[in-house]
């Protein structure tokens, strides 16, 4: 048997790489914060075609680690044992195409790029809240914000800290690679803690 006959489709390559898509989509923007409040920051339409695109993205992803896992089931299954050649591929794809990997490789991938490669420079506004005390005072989508009340900010975690001993209402001075902005805060119902409005991410620039 060939990698291409193992990988060569079938209903239950189909349903079972289907199924691990669901998944992984569900966790992504289901219960993953960051992931469901930049979904959620989009338009109906688009965060329909956002959620397909990750789902058939997804699939493709790991189609081989269900062939792998179906090929490895049939093999348990079946009195006559396969060869060492394709159980040896069906066990690489299932090792090399599987959540944990993928997370490893991104994370050391992040690491790199973040910490060698760049460093944090600003948190980039790439959404907005409903309401948002930022967007009504002009700001927009792509800017960095570089400095709060004369503070340095360097990633969403420095702006976190100075949100924090702020209080809804009071104003704050904000200043982003583009204009400066006098913003009231608002406040988050759930904490009723202050609150800009705004999805962000850490913006980094070469070293």
């Amino acid at each position: 048997m060939s990698v291409r006959e193992i990988l060569w489709p079938t209903r239950w390559k189909i349903t079972a790489s289907f199924l691990i898509a669901a998944v992984s989509v569900f966790l992504i923007y289901i219960l993953n914060p960051y992931y469901r409040d930049a979904l959620f920051s989009l338009d109906f339409s688009l965060r329909i075609v956002s959620v397909f695109a990750s789902f058939a993205i997804v699939t493709a992803i790991y189609y081989p680690l269900a062939c792998g896992v179906i090929f490895l089931f049939k093999s348990v299954r079946q009195k006559k044992k396969p060869k060492r050649k394709d159980m040896a591929i069906a066990i690489l794809l299932v090792l090399v195409f599987n959540p944990l990997t993928f997370s490893l490789l991104y994370g050391i991938s992040l690491y790199v790029n973040n910490n060698i490669i760049n460093y944090p420079c600003g948190v980039e506004i790439f959404g907005f809240a409903d309401n948002s005390p930022a967007q009504m005072s002009g700001m927009q989508t792509g800017e960095i914000i570089i400095q709060v009340d004369n503070r340095t900010i360097d990633t969403t975690e420095s702006l976190t800290r100075v949100l924090a001993g702020k209080s809804p209402g009071e104003s704050v001075a904000v200043k982003t690679n583009l204009n400066e902005y006098d913003i009231h805060l608002g406040e988050n119902p759930e904490t009723h803690r202050a609150v800009m409005g705004i999805i962000t991410q850490n913006a980094y620039c070469r070293r």
